[in-house]
């Protein structure tokens, strides 16, 4: 349990840290301050180092303890859930690849004018922002196929960092336009 508690904070902050980088941004061009014409890339490698930490960390120490097992877990679960875990991350790669790298990771408040345009292609028809639901999707499938209550556990704190709390800004900014 404490290695949960451990990923879930390191997954708390790097997201608020995601967040206040838009933020600063946005609100006080801090990156453009600084670093002029590399203020995408700073923020991108920044935030970037921050991930792919975060998902080496999970990857290599993520507890799969059998003590914390779901309570209402079946075998047939176990294909469900790893076909949802697919599913996830095939429609993160299809979103951020009809999004493109920059616009994906923020490019918007970076350029002064910037075509703030909706997606309306692909799973962007139907979702709001499908790269977290695939993330969500995918720590679900991760729950169902492994028997995780720590993997239901993240699933669910996926949908309130991103769903919830990082969403929230990024829809007011984009959706101002319109």
């Amino acid at each position: 349990m404490q290695n949960f508690v451990f990923f879930s904070i390191i997954f708390t902050i790097i997201t608020f840290l995601h967040y206040l980088s838009l933020y600063l941004q946005y609100r006080y061009r801090v990156y453009t301050i600084f670093f002029k014409k590399r203020d995408f890339f700073v923020h991108f490698i920044f935030t970037s180092l921050l991930w792919i930490i975060w998902i080496l960390l999970f990857f290599v120490f993520f507890p799969n303890d059998p003590n914390y097992n779901l309570p209402f877990y079946n075998q047939l679960f176990k294909p469900f859930g790893f076909i949802m875990s697919i599913f996830g991350l095939i429609l993160i790669i299809l979103s951020g690849y009809l999004l493109g790298l920059r616009r994906a990771w923020g490019i918007r408040y970076f350029e002064k004018n910037y075509k703030n345009d909706i997606e309306k292609r692909g799973p962007y028809k139907y979702l709001n922002n499908p790269i977290y639901d695939g993330f969500i999707l995918f720590f679900l499938g991760k729950a169902l196929a492994n028997n995780s209550i720590f993997y239901l556990l993240i699933s669910l704190e996926c949908y309130l960092l991103f769903n919830v709390f990082l969403s929230s800004f990024e829809n007011k900014e984009v959706y101002k336009k319109f």
